[in-house]
């Protein structure tokens, strides 16, 4: 929907045109004019909606027919993730009985690194073990907001037990060494991170926005529905004392990705919405 060249030429052809939303509030209102959106909202043929969430938040705010809407969730491939992370960065503690926490997600504000942060000093002061937190996806330099967030830790008193490390694309280590995957987002569309992680059986918290809720619940995971710290905290010492829990929960994430959203599941799905135009 971005308001380049050649969107801008596909959308004044005669052509069947395929939207596909992967974004939703913040994310499209911030970046483009009410008058374009709904342009290329109604000027497209077919409407890909990356979750249930993404789909109702256009219906309801842009009046899109509901019909012209069809849900394809995300697909991720476990081997692509593997053949892509061969030097992967890792964040297993070398204390075997640390509890490891990890986020993949790009440090800003509306990935919610502050909310975790003060979820993480309420479970310290819960949890009597070892216990680590790595953040995978600071960017390469210092920004403002980065520097802010690493001046809270070390306020908090935790910068031993939380490590930052640079946004990368091979991620299978990182996924492999956790115990508990975490994703305190404000906003959401439909995160692929949760699906990688539950493809590698890690249990996942997650904040109850966009369209999280259609992939975590009770048996995938813990769903923080009053999205405030405390409710984070409450999500991450759900599984962090109990490891038999942990491996459950991870197991029926995994089934559950390979039996909805597995690339080889969704791929014929796609086919058949381009073959149907």
């Amino acid at each position: 929907m971005t308001h380049t060249p050649a969107v801008r030429a596909a959308v004044s052809s005669s052509v069947p045109l395929i939207l596909h939303a992967h974004e939703l509030e913040f994310q499209v209102v911030n970046r483009l004019s009410e008058a374009w959106i709904y342009k290329v909202l109604h000027r497209s043929s077919r409407i890909i909606a990356c979750a249930q969430a993404v789909a109702n938040f256009y219906s309801n705010t842009y009046a899109v027919p509901a019909e012209k809407i069809t849900v394809l969730h995300g697909p991720v491939n476990l081997q692509r993730l593997v053949n892509n992370s061969p030097k992967a960065p890792a964040a297993r503690s070398p204390l075997p009985d640390t509890v490891v926490l990890g986020v993949v997600a790009n440090l800003y504000y509306l990935k919610g690194p502050d909310l975790l942060i003060e979820a993480m000093v309420k479970v310290l002061e819960a949890y009597g073990g070892s216990l680590k937190l790595c953040w995978l996806g600071a960017p390469k330099q210092d920004t403002p907001y980065l520097l802010a967030i690493r001046k809270l830790i070390q306020s908090k008193g935790l910068s031993d037990y939380i490590d930052i490390q640079p946004a990368s694309s091979q991620t299978a280590a990182f996924y492999q060494n956790l115990d508990i995957f975490v994703l305190p987002s404000r906003t959401e569309a439909f995160p692929l991170v949760i699906l990688e992680a539950m493809l590698f059986e890690k249990p996942v918290v997650a904040m109850d926005v966009g369209g999280i809720r259609e992939v975590v619940d009770s048996k995938t995971g813990y769903l923080v529905k009053d999205r405030t710290p405390e409710g984070l905290a409450r999500g991450i010492m759900h599984f962090v004392k109990d490891k038999k829990l942990r491996r459950q929960t991870g197991k029926n994430g995994r089934m559950r990705v390979l039996n909805n959203f597995e690339a080889e599941i969704q791929t014929p799905k796609w086919l058949e919405i381009l073959e149907n135009l």
